[in-house]
């Protein structure tokens, strides 16, 4: 579903001749979600969003938009780990025109990921890729052994390991640096998975 494009997904909605669309995608998958809601008007079908409740702290660093986060984490330190996915990578390094700082990256590990932070001039010896979410102690050995003195990640939620990455930059005085989770206007959005399924269930029994 995630790599069909958008009359792909038209077309399917409409073969299995569908009544309603649930959205539960990535928080930061905004595109996806503006794509779906359009669907869903063009269709004529209700959409309902989950979306992962946000797992901030309150005296985390915060940005809405690379430029903003890229510019704090400059100010914080020297040694920077992007957790926030490959895709965005060379978005944060263009901020850093004069190489400031050295960029380290945490990554899945897929060739496409690899590829992306190669074409991004990201050295291999300072990419991590492996499958997450990962443990607080899993966090806190890979900022000591990079020597890490910033943490720029995502407001992923629980799902996404953001407690651990918290916990473990606090331990270490790191400053956690977050880029903020785009704004997209839903008229149905719900953070709580059981209110989500009362609802699909009001509104099968009512299509029954």
């Amino acid at each position: 579903w995630g790599s069909l494009g958008r009359e792909r997904r038209h077309q399917v909605l409409q073969q299995h001749q569908a009544s309603l669309l649930v959205d539960a995608t990535h928080p930061y998958a905004s595109r996806m979600t503006v794509q779906l809601q359009q669907l869903s008007i063009d269709l004529e079908i209700l959409c309902l969003r989950y979306e992962r409740p946000s797992t901030l702290f309150g005296d985390e660093l915060c940005g809405d938009s690379i430029e903003k986060v890229a510019a704090l984490a400059l100010q914080s330190g020297k040694r920077i780990l992007l957790a926030t996915g490959s895709n965005q990578v060379l978005e944060f390094l263009r901020q850093d025109r004069h190489r400031q700082a050295e960029w380290f990256v945490r990554c899945a590990p897929t060739s496409e990921s690899l590829r992306e932070l190669e074409q991004a001039g990201v050295p291999l010896l300072q990419i991590c890729a492996q499958q997450g979410p990962f443990s607080v102690e899993e966090n806190h050995r890979l900022l000591e052994r990079w020597k890490i003195e910033v943490l720029v990640t995502k407001d992923s939620g629980k799902a996404g390991g953001y407690l651990e990455k918290y916990q473990a930059a606090k331990a270490l005085g790191i400053p956690l640096i977050v880029l903020q989770r785009p704004r997209v206007h839903v008229a149905q959005s719900y953070s709580d998975i059981s209110t989500l399924l009362q609802r699909i269930q009001q509104v099968i029994d009512n299509n029954d």
